[in-house]
């Protein structure tokens, strides 16, 4: 299962031995809003895939950047 976190969705596939595409999961994931949205968004998806069993990689395209404040100034 290949995952995508986004900065305002979640995506995941699935791709059976053949390499071929068996299952596509999307879930709004606002992450501004805070990591409980992570949260949620990936709970949704695993629920919903809860059937199987896979291996998972992970790439990260959302920025965290809007969840830690600034401290300070930037030199």
């Amino acid at each position: 299962m290949g995952w995508d976190i986004g900065g305002a969705h979640v995506k995941a596939a699935v791709i059976n031995p053949a390499g071929e595409i068996i299952a596509v999961y999307q879930q709004p994931c606002p992450l501004w809003k805070g990591l409980d949205q992570l949260r949620s968004a990936a709970t949704r998806i695993l629920h919903e895939a809860s059937a199987w069993h896979y291996r998972h990689a992970i790439t990260m395209t959302g920025e965290l950047v809007d969840l830690f404040k600034r401290s300070g100034r930037w030199r």
